[in-house]
């Protein structure tokens, strides 16, 4: 859509329809599905993946009840340590995991026998990833 001004002073709103636009959409559309689906599978940028999801200042209670800070730090472990089971919860903040709290066998969040969230931890100034 665009908006124009004919020569004697009316606006108006011209569409230019583009014959063939709905297929070539579908197309590139099919084709960007495809390279994700590829792009998952390298190791390397599914690491990337999960990095955008991931909030710099991250605060991650583990399955052991201990709590790791910062999207690095929890990445680093993640390397080492496998594959983590589904959290209890998480708290997003800016379209982002910020908060995510451990499941444990029971089913409830930290480690806590009564189910009851977990304390947080004291606030640490974490820097920015570079």
């Amino acid at each position: 859509m665009h908006r124009a001004t004919l020569e004697g002073g009316e606006s108006v709103v011209v569409k230019v329809q583009r014959p063939g636009a709905r297929e070539q959409i579908t197309r590139d559309l099919g084709l960007l599905e495809l390279f994700a689906e590829r792009a998952l599978e390298q190791e390397a940028l599914r690491g990337a993946v999960v990095r955008l999801h991931l909030h710099p200042y991250l605060r991650w209670q583990g399955e052991d009840g201990k709590w790791l800070r910062g999207r690095t730090t929890v990445l680093e472990r993640l390397r080492s340590g496998g594959t983590p089971r589904p959290p209890a919860s998480v708290e997003l903040r800016d379209g982002q995991v910020y908060r995510w709290f451990a499941a444990t066998g029971d089913g409830g969040p930290g480690g806590r026998a009564d189910g009851a969230a977990p304390e947080e931890p004291p606030p640490v100034a974490v820097l920015p990833d570079v």
